[in-house]
């Protein structure tokens, strides 16, 4: 998704940006979307030069706490054998696994990319394909969603 589209829907009450500092040092963006009492992780990116340092693990940690009482969501890039990224897939995926989230069973195609969902909920309650959707219906309104291909995979 287009940085300006993401922008625009950071209003707050269905997405908000985030920049993480360590002091003065920004250290990663973060955008989450809301909905009910669903928080998707849309976005997570820590810096570069950073990463293996700790701040991601740190970060989660902090979401996980932040949103105790909400289930989060988020998706991976599917590891898949015919990516040349497939390691890096793997690791991010690891990763996620390391910080509390688990494989949700679902995946969603986006374009010619597949995800894959993960989910972590301090009750155990996860988020199901409808509510997914239902999410995204909410955050792009019905005319950007009607366009934003989505298909379950």
């Amino acid at each position: 998704m287009p940085l300006f589209m993401l922008l625009c829907k950071a209003n707050g009450t269905r997405a908000k940006f985030f920049t993480v500092f360590d002091g003065e040092m920004p250290v990663a963006l973060l955008y989450n979307v809301y909905y009910r009492d669903i928080v998707y992780v849309f976005y997570f990116a820590v810096n570069n030069n950073l990463r293996g340092g700790g701040y991601g693990s740190r970060i989660m940690k902090t979401i996980r706490q932040k949103y105790k009482n909400r289930r989060l969501i988020l998706a991976v890039e599917k590891p898949d054998e015919n990516y040349e990224n497939i390691a890096q897939r793997i690791k991010r995926l690891d990763f996620y696994k390391c910080c509390g989230f688990e494989q949700s069973g679902n995946s969603v195609k986006e374009g010619k990319v597949i995800y894959e969902l993960l989910a972590h909920s301090e009750n155990e309650s996860r988020v199901d394909m409808k509510e997914y959707y239902e999410l995204m219906k909410n955050y792009f309104g019905k005319g950007l969603f009607a366009l934003y291909k989505i298909a379950n995979r």
